[in-house]
């Protein structure tokens, strides 16, 4: 189980419009990306797979409030960007090649849209304890969305031995209250009903950042159990 908390979190859909939407849960190409940098796994080239099927599911624990930011970028070339991929790289460079304007362009003008203080709860389905040990130590940073947005302490809560349905209601969530929480889960669930299937353009296909297959997202409430404190939460575990 992952606790995924910030100031900021962005969880968006594919897109290459100057509008970047956020969702209120986590993608599931989000996931995706989350589990291949804890295991130091490199961006992916055109053709690659991500190299695994994960089976997860998410609980907004605290929904948060949206928050829209007005975002300028003043365009440099391609060329001074580091840590690009082996495809990006040659695109850049054929862009300068072509004078394509990257270096002396106007501001691109984009809204990019946030939640603020969410808590969202992560299962993933890890037998074998690989995914566990790499989010303990990961081999690149973690951040919930995009880069400039840290986690806040804890980040990883345990590990339980339950199915992904069992582990959705009974895994403990910080409030005042009990009260329903919405959940979704990439599979179909065995057992708890499902309020409403949407498919989303969200599994990475194997291209560097832009094209997705479709993936269903079942909808479904679930009602945890309720602990005082973060120190109650990971006492829970025993941490």
């Amino acid at each position: 189980m992952l606790r995924i908390a910030a100031p900021l979190v962005s969880w968006p859909s594919p897109s290459r419009r100057r509008t970047r939407g956020t969702e209120q849960l986590p993608t599931y190409s989000a996931l995706v990306g989350l589990a291949r940098a804890a295991l130091g796994l490199p961006r992916l080239e055109p053709g690659q797979s991500p190299e695994f099927d994960l089976v997860a599911a998410v609980r907004a624990d605290q929904p948060g409030r949206a928050l829209r930011d007005f975002h300028t970028v003043n365009p440099i070339s391609y060329g001074s960007y580091r840590n690009l991929s082996a495809a990006d790289a040659k695109k850049a460079a054929d862009l300068d090649a072509a004078g394509a304007g990257f270096k002396r362009g106007n501001p691109v003008v984009s809204e990019r849209h946030f939640r603020t203080d969410s808590v969202t709860t992560v299962f993933i389905d890890d037998p074998d304890q690989r995914l566990a040990a790499a989010f303990t130590a990961p081999g690149f940073a973690i951040a919930a969305g995009r880069k400039g947005c840290p986690l806040t302490f804890p980040f990883v809560l345990g590990t339980v031995e339950a199915d992904l349905e069992d582990a959705l209601a009974a895994v403990p969530t910080v409030g005042d209250a009990v009260r329903p929480v919405p959940a979704h889960l990439f599979q179909p669930p065995a057992r708890l009903p499902v309020t409403r299937t949407a498919t989303k353009w969200d599994d990475p296909a194997g291209s560097v950042g832009h094209e997705y297959r479709s993936r269903p997202r079942f909808h479904t409430q679930v009602t945890p159990p309720v602990v005082s404190d973060l120190f109650a939460l990971l006492s829970h575990f025993g941490g």
